[in-house]
């Protein structure tokens, strides 16, 4: 909980005009590398103030079952297209969709945040899936076991 907390904080304070809605429930306790952990949601979070919709909260959840641990980032704005799903996390790639919040996108982006992110959950034995539609926004899951 402390992780999520202090990488919401530090992303409010660089992009004040941001919401940030948190919900925590259950046990979200793990033994994890949390300077990789961070930089993984750090990248998360900003890669939805970035594609998100103006004015709309970003939401940020960490549920903890007997086996898992799941922190989920949603945003609302542009739909990813399906055909793009699946090439997201690779290295260079960046979602071709317009209207990005206060014009936060960055031209000479690398296309690397989801990159290192889907490799860091992995590296923790954990994975990471994304849902998208207009009606309930676009959605990152990450899910790490209890034990590696």
């Amino acid at each position: 909980k402390k992780m999520v907390d202090d990488v919401v904080s530090e992303v409010v304070a660089s992009y004040p005009n941001t919401t940030l809605e948190v919900v925590t429930s259950g046990d979200v306790r793990g033994h994890w590398d949390c300077h990789r952990l961070t930089q993984a949601l750090t990248n998360l979070i900003g890669n939805a103030v970035q594609h998100g919709a103006d004015k709309s909260p970003i939401k940020v959840a960490a549920r903890g079952t007997s086996n898992e641990v799941v922190i989920s980032v949603q945003n609302e704005g542009p739909v990813i297209p399906k055909d793009q799903v699946g090439q997201i996390f690779r290295a260079g790639t960046k979602a071709a969709h317009d209207g990005a919040r206060d014009g936060a996108r960055d031209s000479h982006h690398l296309g690397l945040g989801l990159y290192i992110v889907d490799k860091i959950v992995a590296a923790h034995g954990g994975s990471i899936d994304v849902r998208s539609s207009k009606k309930q926004g676009t959605t990152f899951s990450v899910h790490l076991p209890r034990l590696v």
